[in-house]
Formats: structure tokens, sequence, C-alpha cells
């Protein structure tokens, strides 16, 4: 408060100079109480929307964390379906590899057992022409041994 001289009067000070003084400060005081209290209202509707802020917030955090679990249990399940996945894949190429090496292994012996046929072949045809030059040296050796008959006859 401001210091106020009030003038002088008989027995004391003028009355006017203390109540106006008094109606000032009473003034004064109910303006302050006025704006105290505005600003006590703006302050707690403030106050109330930051608790339903922080309310609302703190339900959007709690489903957050129950989203995130769900994710988190998801993600596992997925980890999890992408190494069985991961180890039917390794499972497979093996059983791949394997069948191609066996497949290799039967072109080899397919390979062989051809090879072989054409030597039999080979062998058999050989073996047709010696039979059909023995046939014929045993066809001439009749044929001969008829003509002996037959002169010996005569």
């Amino acid at each position: 408060m401001e210091n106020t001289i009030f003038r002088s009067a008989l027995g004391g000070f003028n009355r006017q100079d203390v109540m106006a003084y008094i109606e000032k400060a009473q003034k004064e005081a109910a303006e302050t109480a006025q704006r105290l209290e505005e600003e006590n209202e703006t302050l707690r509707r403030e106050g109330e929307e930051l608790r339903q802020s922080l309310e609302a917030l703190t339900q959007e955090r709690d489903q957050l964390s129950g989203q995130t679990v769900e994710l988190t249990e998801q993600c596992a399940g997925l980890r999890s379906a992408l190494e069985a996945e991961t180890a039917a894949r390794e499972a497979a190429r093996k059983d791949a590899e394997d069948r191609a090496g066996a497949v290799r292994s039967l072109e080899e012996e397919n390979r062989q057992l051809r090879e072989g046929l054409e030597a039999r072949d080979t062998q058999a045809e050989t073996l047709r022409r010696e039979k059909e030059r023995v046939a014929q040296l045993e066809l001439d050796a009749q044929q001969r041994a008829a003509d002996v008959l037959a002169q010996a006859q005569t």
C-alpha cells in the first residue's frame, strides 16, 4: 500500500480523506479479490483440464501398453514361425542336395550301364558275324561233303 497523507482536522484527520482512503482501499481490495478469484477460477479450470488431459493420456498410455504387449507377443510368434520356416527351408535344401547327389550317382551308374550295354552290343554283333561265318563254313563243308559223296558214287 502507498503512504497516504491525510489532511489534519480538529481532533485528528479529515474524515472525508479517511473515508475516501478506506473506500479506495476497499475498492482496490475488492478488485484484487475479484482478480484473484478470476485467476483462481482460471487456474482451477486449467487444473481440471490438465487432470482430464492427464487421465486421457493415462488411458492412452495403458492402451498403448496393452498394444505393445500384444505386438510383442505377435512378434515373438512371428519370430518362432520364421525360425520354424527357416529350419524347414534348411531341411528342404539339405534334402534337395541329398537328392541331387543321389541323382548324380544314378546318372553315373546309368552312364556306366549304357557303356556296358554298348560294349555287349558290340560283342553280340561280333559273335553274330562269327556265327554267320561259321554257319557259312559249315554249309560250305556240307556242300563239299555232298560233292565228294556224289563223286564217290559216280
